[in-house]
Protein backbone atom coordinates (compact mmCIF):
# COMPACT_ATOMS: atom_id res chain seq x y z
CA UNK A 1 0.00 0.00 0.00
CA UNK A 2 1.39 3.46 -0.85
CA UNK A 3 2.51 5.28 2.28
CA UNK A 4 0.47 8.29 1.20
CA UNK A 5 -2.78 6.35 1.72
CA UNK A 6 -1.95 5.24 5.25
CA UNK A 7 -0.82 8.79 6.07
CA UNK A 8 -3.86 10.51 4.54
CA UNK A 9 -5.02 13.10 7.09
CA UNK A 10 -8.76 12.98 6.34
CA UNK A 11 -11.34 10.35 5.49
CA UNK A 12 -12.10 11.88 2.12
CA UNK A 13 -8.41 12.01 1.15
CA UNK A 14 -7.94 8.39 2.21
CA UNK A 15 -10.99 7.30 0.21
CA UNK A 16 -9.81 9.18 -2.88
CA UNK A 17 -6.29 7.74 -2.56
CA UNK A 18 -7.31 4.15 -1.83
CA UNK A 19 -9.88 3.74 -4.63
CA UNK A 20 -10.08 4.77 -8.25
CA UNK A 21 -13.22 6.36 -9.64
CA UNK A 22 -14.31 3.03 -11.16
CA UNK A 23 -13.61 1.22 -7.88
CA UNK A 24 -15.71 3.74 -5.95
CA UNK A 25 -18.62 3.07 -8.30
CA UNK A 26 -18.24 -0.66 -7.66
CA UNK A 27 -18.09 0.00 -3.91
CA UNK A 28 -21.34 1.95 -4.06
CA UNK A 29 -23.06 -0.78 -6.05
CA UNK A 30 -21.81 -3.39 -3.54
CA UNK A 31 -23.33 -1.27 -0.74
CA UNK A 32 -26.66 -1.05 -2.54
CA UNK A 33 -26.32 2.56 -3.69
CA UNK A 34 -26.84 3.74 -7.24
CA UNK A 35 -23.67 5.73 -8.11
CA UNK A 36 -25.83 8.09 -10.19
CA UNK A 37 -27.64 9.19 -7.02
CA UNK A 38 -24.46 10.87 -5.74
CA UNK A 39 -23.71 13.91 -7.89
CA UNK A 40 -20.34 14.21 -9.63
CA UNK A 41 -18.99 17.61 -10.56
CA UNK A 42 -15.73 18.75 -12.07
CA UNK A 43 -13.83 18.76 -8.79
CA UNK A 44 -12.21 15.35 -9.31
CA UNK A 45 -12.23 12.16 -7.30
CA UNK A 46 -11.54 13.79 -3.93
CA UNK A 47 -14.64 15.94 -4.19
CA UNK A 48 -16.74 12.93 -5.16
CA UNK A 49 -15.27 11.03 -2.20
CA UNK A 50 -16.56 13.82 0.04
CA UNK A 51 -20.03 13.55 -1.51
CA UNK A 52 -20.01 9.79 -0.93
CA UNK A 53 -19.09 10.28 2.73
CA UNK A 54 -21.81 12.94 3.15
CA UNK A 55 -24.35 10.61 1.50
CA UNK A 56 -23.65 7.80 3.96
CA UNK A 57 -23.40 10.17 6.92
CA UNK A 58 -26.82 11.70 6.28
CA UNK A 59 -28.34 8.23 6.16
CA UNK A 60 -26.63 6.94 9.31
CA UNK A 61 -24.64 4.43 7.25
CA UNK A 62 -21.09 5.74 7.58
CA UNK A 63 -20.09 2.64 9.57
CA UNK A 64 -21.10 0.46 6.59
CA UNK A 65 -18.86 2.46 4.27
CA UNK A 66 -15.96 2.32 6.73
CA UNK A 67 -16.37 -1.45 7.22
CA UNK A 68 -16.35 -1.98 3.44
CA UNK A 69 -13.19 0.12 3.07
CA UNK A 70 -11.50 -1.79 5.91
CA UNK A 71 -12.23 -5.10 4.16
CA UNK A 72 -11.09 -3.92 0.75
CA UNK A 73 -8.13 -1.78 1.84
CA UNK A 74 -6.84 -3.10 5.19
CA UNK A 75 -4.01 -1.21 6.82
CA UNK A 76 -5.65 2.22 6.53
CA UNK A 77 -6.94 3.60 9.88
CA UNK A 78 -10.47 3.93 8.55
CA UNK A 79 -12.15 3.89 11.97
CA UNK A 80 -9.89 6.64 13.31
CA UNK A 81 -10.40 8.78 10.22
CA UNK A 82 -14.17 8.34 10.43
CA UNK A 83 -14.17 9.28 14.11
CA UNK A 84 -12.04 12.35 13.35
CA UNK A 85 -14.60 13.25 10.65
CA UNK A 86 -17.46 12.99 13.14
CA UNK A 87 -15.62 15.02 15.77
CA UNK A 88 -14.68 17.78 13.35
CA UNK A 89 -18.25 18.13 12.08
CA UNK A 90 -19.54 18.07 15.66
CA UNK A 91 -17.10 20.83 16.59
CA UNK A 92 -18.22 22.92 13.62
CA UNK A 93 -21.87 22.63 14.61
CA UNK A 94 -21.33 22.71 18.38
CA UNK A 95 -22.74 25.54 20.52
CA UNK A 96 -20.45 28.51 21.01
CA UNK A 97 -17.74 28.19 23.62
CA UNK A 98 -18.43 29.68 27.02
CA UNK A 99 -16.82 33.09 27.19
CA UNK A 100 -16.39 33.38 23.40
CA UNK A 101 -18.60 34.32 20.47
CA UNK A 102 -17.57 31.39 18.29
CA UNK A 103 -17.76 27.57 18.21
CA UNK A 104 -14.88 25.20 18.99
CA UNK A 105 -13.70 24.65 15.42
CA UNK A 106 -13.89 28.32 14.42
CA UNK A 107 -12.12 29.20 17.66
CA UNK A 108 -9.33 26.77 16.69
CA UNK A 109 -9.00 28.46 13.28
CA UNK A 110 -8.72 31.89 14.89
CA UNK A 111 -6.18 30.58 17.40
CA UNK A 112 -4.27 29.09 14.47
CA UNK A 113 -4.07 32.52 12.87
CA UNK A 114 -2.91 33.94 16.18
CA UNK A 115 -0.22 31.25 16.40
CA UNK A 116 0.90 32.09 12.88
CA UNK A 117 1.19 35.72 13.97
CA UNK A 118 3.49 34.67 16.81
CA UNK A 119 5.56 32.49 14.50
CA UNK A 120 5.95 35.38 12.05
CA UNK A 121 8.01 37.20 14.68
CA UNK A 122 10.58 34.39 14.59
CA UNK A 123 13.39 35.08 12.06
CA UNK A 124 13.48 31.35 11.27
CA UNK A 125 9.79 31.28 10.38
CA UNK A 126 9.08 34.71 8.88
CA UNK A 127 10.60 34.11 5.38
CA UNK A 128 8.57 30.88 5.03
CA UNK A 129 5.37 32.62 6.11
CA UNK A 130 5.91 35.53 3.71
CA UNK A 131 5.97 33.05 0.82
CA UNK A 132 2.24 32.37 1.26
CA UNK A 133 1.22 35.98 1.93
CA UNK A 134 -0.48 36.22 -1.49
CA UNK A 135 -2.47 33.04 -0.81
CA UNK A 136 -3.61 34.43 2.53
CA UNK A 137 -4.47 37.77 0.95
CA UNK A 138 -6.56 35.99 -1.69
CA UNK A 139 -8.44 34.11 1.06
CA UNK A 140 -8.95 37.37 2.95
CA UNK A 141 -10.31 39.09 -0.18
CA UNK A 142 -12.80 36.26 -0.71
CA UNK A 143 -13.99 36.50 2.89
CA UNK A 144 -14.37 40.28 2.59
CA UNK A 145 -16.47 39.89 -0.54
CA UNK A 146 -18.51 37.17 1.14
CA UNK A 147 -19.01 39.40 4.17
CA UNK A 148 -20.24 42.26 1.98
CA UNK A 149 -22.81 40.01 0.31
CA UNK A 150 -23.92 38.74 3.73
CA UNK A 151 -24.45 42.35 4.85
CA UNK A 152 -26.49 42.99 1.69
CA UNK A 153 -28.55 39.89 2.42
CA UNK A 154 -29.30 41.07 5.96
CA UNK A 155 -30.23 44.62 4.94
CA UNK A 156 -32.51 43.44 2.12
CA UNK A 157 -34.19 41.19 4.67
CA UNK A 158 -34.75 44.18 6.96
CA UNK A 159 -36.12 46.17 4.01
CA UNK A 160 -38.53 43.35 3.22
CA UNK A 161 -39.74 42.96 6.82
CA UNK A 162 -40.98 46.56 6.83
CA UNK A 163 -42.40 46.62 3.30
CA UNK A 164 -45.82 45.12 4.03
CA UNK A 165 -46.40 47.44 7.02
CA UNK A 166 -45.46 50.53 4.99
CA UNK A 167 -47.65 49.46 2.08
CA UNK A 168 -50.61 48.88 4.44
CA UNK A 169 -50.14 52.19 6.26
CA UNK A 170 -49.86 54.07 2.97
CA UNK A 171 -53.34 52.86 2.07
CA UNK A 172 -54.70 53.65 5.55
CA UNK A 173 -53.16 57.14 5.65
CA UNK A 174 -55.38 58.26 2.80
CA UNK A 175 -58.39 58.14 5.15
CA UNK A 176 -56.84 57.86 8.64
CA UNK A 177 -54.50 60.63 9.75
CA UNK A 178 -53.25 58.60 12.74
CA UNK A 179 -51.77 55.99 10.37
CA UNK A 180 -49.06 58.50 9.55
CA UNK A 181 -47.53 58.08 13.03
CA UNK A 182 -46.58 54.43 12.41
CA UNK A 183 -45.76 55.15 8.78
CA UNK A 184 -43.29 57.89 9.68
CA UNK A 185 -41.50 55.57 12.11
CA UNK A 186 -41.14 52.79 9.53
CA UNK A 187 -40.13 55.17 6.73
CA UNK A 188 -37.40 56.55 8.99
CA UNK A 189 -36.16 52.99 9.53
CA UNK A 190 -36.34 52.38 5.78
CA UNK A 191 -34.22 55.46 5.16
CA UNK A 192 -31.52 54.07 7.45
CA UNK A 193 -31.63 50.63 5.82
CA UNK A 194 -31.34 52.18 2.35
CA UNK A 195 -28.35 54.26 3.47
CA UNK A 196 -26.62 51.11 4.70
CA UNK A 197 -27.44 49.22 1.48
CA UNK A 198 -26.03 52.03 -0.65
CA UNK A 199 -22.89 52.24 1.51
CA UNK A 200 -22.30 48.49 1.11
CA UNK A 201 -22.93 48.74 -2.65
CA UNK A 202 -20.22 51.41 -2.88
CA UNK A 203 -17.54 48.98 -1.64
CA UNK A 204 -14.83 48.39 -4.29
CA UNK A 205 -15.21 44.61 -4.02
CA UNK A 206 -18.45 44.80 -6.05
CA UNK A 207 -18.55 44.92 -9.82
CA UNK A 208 -20.92 47.58 -11.13
CA UNK A 209 -23.23 44.95 -12.59
CA UNK A 210 -23.65 43.33 -9.18
CA UNK A 211 -25.19 46.47 -7.67
CA UNK A 212 -27.05 47.96 -10.65
CA UNK A 213 -30.05 48.21 -8.33
CA UNK A 214 -28.35 50.93 -6.26
CA UNK A 215 -29.36 53.77 -8.63
CA UNK A 216 -33.04 52.81 -8.34
CA UNK A 217 -32.75 52.46 -4.59
CA UNK A 218 -31.20 55.94 -4.34
CA UNK A 219 -34.23 57.33 -6.18
CA UNK A 220 -36.56 55.52 -3.78
CA UNK A 221 -34.66 56.95 -0.83
CA UNK A 222 -35.17 60.48 -2.17
CA UNK A 223 -38.90 59.78 -2.41
CA UNK A 224 -38.96 58.44 1.15
CA UNK A 225 -37.22 61.57 2.42
CA UNK A 226 -39.64 63.77 0.48
CA UNK A 227 -42.56 61.92 2.06
CA UNK A 228 -41.09 62.36 5.55
CA UNK A 229 -40.41 66.06 4.99
CA UNK A 230 -43.82 66.87 3.52
CA UNK A 231 -45.79 64.25 5.50
CA UNK A 232 -47.46 63.33 2.23
CA UNK A 233 -48.19 59.95 0.70
CA UNK A 234 -47.83 61.13 -2.91
CA UNK A 235 -44.00 60.76 -3.16
CA UNK A 236 -44.37 57.05 -2.28
CA UNK A 237 -46.81 56.25 -5.10
CA UNK A 238 -44.06 55.41 -7.58
CA UNK A 239 -41.48 54.31 -5.00
CA UNK A 240 -43.33 51.33 -3.51
CA UNK A 241 -43.66 49.37 -6.79
CA UNK A 242 -39.92 49.86 -7.39
CA UNK A 243 -39.13 48.47 -3.94
CA UNK A 244 -41.47 45.54 -4.53
CA UNK A 245 -39.68 44.66 -7.78
CA UNK A 246 -36.29 44.96 -6.07
CA UNK A 247 -37.41 42.64 -3.29
CA UNK A 248 -38.79 40.12 -5.77
CA UNK A 249 -35.44 39.89 -7.54
CA UNK A 250 -32.39 41.09 -5.62
CA UNK A 251 -32.38 38.96 -2.42
CA UNK A 252 -32.29 35.73 -4.45
CA UNK A 253 -29.52 37.15 -6.64
CA UNK A 254 -27.53 38.09 -3.53
CA UNK A 255 -27.95 34.53 -2.22
CA UNK A 256 -26.68 33.20 -5.55
CA UNK A 257 -23.65 35.49 -5.30
CA UNK A 258 -22.90 34.23 -1.79
CA UNK A 259 -22.73 30.67 -3.10
CA UNK A 260 -20.69 31.82 -6.10
CA UNK A 261 -18.07 33.36 -3.78
CA UNK A 262 -18.02 30.21 -1.62
CA UNK A 263 -17.41 28.11 -4.73
CA UNK A 264 -14.51 30.39 -5.60
CA UNK A 265 -13.07 29.91 -2.11
CA UNK A 266 -13.34 26.14 -2.45
CA UNK A 267 -11.69 26.13 -5.88
CA UNK A 268 -8.81 28.33 -4.70
CA UNK A 269 -8.35 26.64 -1.35
CA UNK A 270 -5.74 28.10 0.95
CA UNK A 271 -5.28 24.73 2.67
CA UNK A 272 -2.50 23.23 0.44
CA UNK A 273 -0.10 26.18 0.94
CA UNK A 274 -0.88 26.17 4.68
CA UNK A 275 -0.06 22.46 4.89
CA UNK A 276 3.20 23.03 3.01
CA UNK A 277 4.02 25.88 5.38
CA UNK A 278 3.34 23.71 8.42
CA UNK A 279 5.63 20.99 7.06
CA UNK A 280 8.36 23.55 6.32
CA UNK A 281 8.05 25.11 9.77
CA UNK A 282 8.31 21.67 11.37
CA UNK A 283 11.85 21.46 9.97
CA UNK A 284 12.83 24.73 11.65
CA UNK A 285 13.65 25.54 15.26
CA UNK A 286 10.41 27.34 16.06
CA UNK A 287 8.04 27.45 19.01
CA UNK A 288 6.34 24.03 19.10
CA UNK A 289 3.28 25.18 21.05
CA UNK A 290 2.49 27.79 18.39
CA UNK A 291 3.18 25.24 15.64
CA UNK A 292 0.75 22.77 17.24
CA UNK A 293 -1.93 25.47 17.50
CA UNK A 294 -1.34 26.34 13.85
CA UNK A 295 -1.70 22.64 12.92
CA UNK A 296 -5.00 22.35 14.84
CA UNK A 297 -6.26 25.41 13.01
CA UNK A 298 -5.48 23.74 9.67
CA UNK A 299 -7.37 20.59 10.68
CA UNK A 300 -10.42 22.63 11.66
CA UNK A 301 -10.09 24.55 8.39
CA UNK A 302 -10.21 21.23 6.53
CA UNK A 303 -13.45 20.39 8.30
CA UNK A 304 -14.86 23.81 7.44
CA UNK A 305 -13.92 23.32 3.79
CA UNK A 306 -15.76 19.99 3.73
CA UNK A 307 -18.82 21.46 5.43
CA UNK A 308 -18.95 24.31 2.93
CA UNK A 309 -18.61 21.89 0.03
CA UNK A 310 -21.48 19.76 1.28
CA UNK A 311 -23.66 22.86 1.78
CA UNK A 312 -22.88 24.08 -1.74
CA UNK A 313 -23.77 20.68 -3.20
CA UNK A 314 -26.99 20.54 -1.18
CA UNK A 315 -27.88 24.05 -2.31
CA UNK A 316 -27.32 23.11 -5.97
CA UNK A 317 -29.51 20.04 -5.67
CA UNK A 318 -32.38 21.91 -3.98
CA UNK A 319 -31.98 24.68 -6.53
CA UNK A 320 -32.40 22.08 -9.26
CA UNK A 321 -35.57 20.84 -7.59
CA UNK A 322 -36.90 24.41 -7.24
CA UNK A 323 -36.14 25.03 -10.91
CA UNK A 324 -38.33 22.03 -11.78
CA UNK A 325 -41.18 23.00 -9.45
CA UNK A 326 -41.45 26.72 -10.19
CA UNK A 327 -42.67 26.33 -13.81
CA UNK A 328 -45.26 23.79 -12.62
CA UNK A 329 -46.46 26.19 -9.90
CA UNK A 330 -46.76 28.97 -12.48
CA UNK A 331 -48.87 26.91 -14.89
CA UNK A 332 -50.74 24.24 -12.93
CA UNK A 333 -53.86 26.37 -12.36
CA UNK A 334 -54.21 27.26 -16.05
CA UNK A 335 -53.02 23.91 -17.42
CA UNK A 336 -53.49 21.14 -14.83
CA UNK A 337 -52.05 18.55 -17.23
CA UNK A 338 -48.58 20.06 -16.72
CA UNK A 339 -48.45 18.30 -13.35
CA UNK A 340 -48.94 14.83 -14.85
CA UNK A 341 -46.45 15.57 -17.62
CA UNK A 342 -43.71 16.84 -15.30
CA UNK A 343 -44.14 14.68 -12.22
CA UNK A 344 -42.24 11.52 -13.27
CA UNK A 345 -39.00 13.50 -13.46
CA UNK A 346 -39.71 15.43 -10.22
CA UNK A 347 -40.48 12.18 -8.40
CA UNK A 348 -37.29 10.57 -9.68
CA UNK A 349 -35.26 13.57 -8.55
CA UNK A 350 -36.88 13.55 -5.09
CA UNK A 351 -36.03 9.88 -4.59
CA UNK A 352 -32.49 10.41 -5.83
CA UNK A 353 -32.04 13.11 -3.20
CA UNK A 354 -33.98 11.66 -0.28
CA UNK A 355 -34.13 7.86 -0.40
CA UNK A 356 -32.72 6.43 2.79
CA UNK A 357 -33.00 9.65 4.84
CA UNK A 358 -34.86 9.16 8.12
CA UNK A 359 -35.49 12.79 9.08
CA UNK A 360 -39.17 13.73 9.40
CA UNK A 361 -38.95 16.41 6.71
CA UNK A 362 -37.54 13.93 4.14
CA UNK A 363 -40.12 11.27 4.98
CA UNK A 364 -42.90 13.87 4.66
CA UNK A 365 -41.72 15.01 1.22
CA UNK A 366 -41.55 11.44 -0.12
CA UNK A 367 -44.97 10.66 1.40
CA UNK A 368 -46.45 13.63 -0.48
CA UNK A 369 -44.78 12.40 -3.66
CA UNK A 370 -46.45 8.98 -3.20
CA UNK A 371 -49.86 10.61 -2.70
CA UNK A 372 -49.39 12.79 -5.80
CA UNK A 373 -48.42 9.76 -7.85
CA UNK A 374 -51.51 7.88 -6.61
CA UNK A 375 -53.84 10.74 -7.62
CA UNK A 376 -52.19 11.10 -11.01
CA UNK A 377 -52.46 7.34 -11.59
CA UNK A 378 -56.20 7.73 -10.95
CA UNK A 379 -56.28 10.64 -13.45
CA UNK A 380 -57.42 12.96 -10.63
CA UNK A 381 -55.23 16.00 -11.29
CA UNK A 382 -57.51 18.29 -9.29
CA UNK A 383 -56.87 16.33 -6.09
CA UNK A 384 -53.17 16.11 -6.89
CA UNK A 385 -52.85 19.88 -7.21
CA UNK A 386 -53.19 20.85 -3.50
CA UNK A 387 -50.75 18.04 -2.66
CA UNK A 388 -48.32 19.56 -5.13
CA UNK A 389 -48.51 22.91 -3.33
CA UNK A 390 -47.72 21.17 -0.03
CA UNK A 391 -44.79 19.39 -1.69
CA UNK A 392 -43.49 22.65 -3.16
CA UNK A 393 -43.80 24.42 0.20
CA UNK A 394 -41.81 21.71 2.00
CA UNK A 395 -39.10 21.74 -0.66
CA UNK A 396 -38.83 25.54 -0.48
CA UNK A 397 -38.58 25.36 3.30
CA UNK A 398 -35.75 22.84 3.11
CA UNK A 399 -33.99 25.01 0.52
CA UNK A 400 -34.17 27.97 2.92
CA UNK A 401 -32.74 25.86 5.74
CA UNK A 402 -29.70 24.97 3.61
CA UNK A 403 -29.24 28.66 2.77
CA UNK A 404 -29.57 29.59 6.45
CA UNK A 405 -26.94 27.02 7.41
CA UNK A 406 -24.48 28.58 4.98
CA UNK A 407 -25.27 32.07 6.28
CA UNK A 408 -24.43 30.90 9.81
CA UNK A 409 -21.04 29.73 8.55
CA UNK A 410 -20.54 33.07 6.79
CA UNK A 411 -21.04 34.88 10.12
CA UNK A 412 -18.18 32.84 11.61
CA UNK A 413 -16.06 33.36 8.50
CA UNK A 414 -16.40 37.11 8.95
CA UNK A 415 -14.65 36.80 12.32
CA UNK A 416 -11.92 34.66 10.77
CA UNK A 417 -11.55 37.26 8.03
CA UNK A 418 -11.08 40.00 10.64
CA UNK A 419 -8.31 37.97 12.31
CA UNK A 420 -6.69 37.26 8.96
CA UNK A 421 -6.73 40.93 7.96
CA UNK A 422 -5.09 41.92 11.25
CA UNK A 423 -2.41 39.30 10.68
CA UNK A 424 -1.74 40.47 7.11
CA UNK A 425 -1.46 44.09 8.22
CA UNK A 426 0.97 43.01 10.91
CA UNK A 427 3.41 41.24 8.60
CA UNK A 428 3.57 43.94 5.91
Amino acid sequence: MPASIAAAPTLREALASAFSLAELKIALADLGVNPESIPQYDGGIELWALEIIAYFQRRGRLDELVAYCARERPGVPWEQLAEAQRQTLARLSAPKQAGTDTSDAFHDIQRGIGALEKLARDPNARPLILRIRDDLQDASDHITRLSNYKHLHDEFQELQVRYSVIERDCRSAETDETAWNTLAEYLTQWDGIMSRLLAIAAQPSFASGDVAWSARLAQVQRSVRDALETQAIAPLANALPVVRRLLEREPSLVNAKIFEVVRGMLQRSVIPPLVELREALAQQRVDRISLDEFARGIESLRGLRDRLQVLVTEHDRWQRMEDELNPIAGNVNRSPEVLAQSWPFVSSLAHEMLDGLQEDWAVAILALDARIQAQLAANDVLRARPLFYQFHSRVSNRFRIVDDELLKVVVELQKIGDSLQRFLRGIL
